[in-house]
């Protein structure tokens, strides 16, 4: 019998301080919802989180839940400017119409 072991590629410092493994899971449906059903192949979805984890993979086995928001922003950015909001939306805690209105301002 054989035995394999799970190799943790990716270890998340959380705001609060905790440690928690990363899940990519996690990372392809908050890219996903970003989306919010506009138009985007499975195929573009798939690539899109898989470059944006290996750019992760990038910062050693230790990442902070900041950068890891950060990076999945300056994707998104690129990609397309309302998932980015709709992304920033939820990281950012936006709270009001205006934090909507000075990050789209941010974007030109």
């Amino acid at each position: 019998t054989t035995y394999e072991k799970s190799e943790i590629e990716l270890i998340v410092k959380k705001r609060n301080g905790n440690l928690e493994e990363f899940q990519y899971e996690k990372l392809f449906s908050g890219v996903e919802n970003a989306f919010g059903g506009q138009e985007l192949s499975e195929k573009k979805l798939k690539n899109l989180v898989e470059t944006i984890y290996l750019d992760l993979k990038k910062h050693g086995k230790k990442i902070e839940s900041k950068i890891i928001g950060e990076i999945v922003l300056s994707h998104l950015k690129e990609v397309n400017e309302v998932a980015y909001l709709r992304f920033a939306s939820v990281y950012k805690e936006f709270s009001e119409v205006s934090d909507f209105e000075k990050e789209a301002a941010e974007l030109n």
